[in-house]
């Protein structure tokens, strides 16, 4: 005797009950008066999000080559970024690409403190130029947007 068979029609029962007595509709939305459980939904991101201060070197792109020769913006290849904790042993940073008259670069990869900056450029040609005025700031105070909304140059 198949022990199956008799044990089928009381599973199936047993599920359409289940069905009806979780209020079974499959309507995605519940109406206010239905049993059952809701889900809530996330609620919508804020429609105007308010912008993080990071802190921000920026300078000056320079008009002229160490020999007083004329520079263009599109004649510079990339500005390289130098830091350290001592003005006389300073690291390469990152680098940032050419071309803009005011470039700047988001430090936020540096812990807070006290840090020594110079930059230096590169033309198209490859050729450096020597270091800027090494310059001391606190990161990210000294480097924080100020109350007007601009941001606070460290390399001028």
């Amino acid at each position: 005797m198949n022990v199956m068979k008799p044990l089928l029609p009381a599973v199936l029962v047993f599920s359409c009950l289940n069905l009806v007595g979780c209020g079974g509709g499959g309507s995605d939305t519940p109406e206010e008066n239905s049993p059952g459980v809701v889900i809530p939904v996330d609620p919508a991101p804020p429609e105007d999000p308010q912008p993080v201060e990071l802190p921000v070197l920026s300078w000056d792109a320079p008009t002229t080559r160490t020999d007083h020769i004329p520079l263009q913006s599109w004649e510079i290849a990339k500005y390289q970024v130098w830091y350290g904790k001592s003005r006389y042993k300073l690291e390469l940073l990152d680098e940032v690409p050419g071309g803009d008259e005011r470039p700047e670069l988001v430090v936020d990869m540096l812990d807070d403190g006290y840090y020594f900056f110079a930059v230096t450029v590169v033309d198209s040609d490859s050729l450096a130029s020597d270091q800027s005025e090494v310059v001391y700031k606190r990161v990210p105070d000294d480097l924080l947007p100020s109350d007007n909304g601009a941001g606070t140059s460290a390399l001028n």
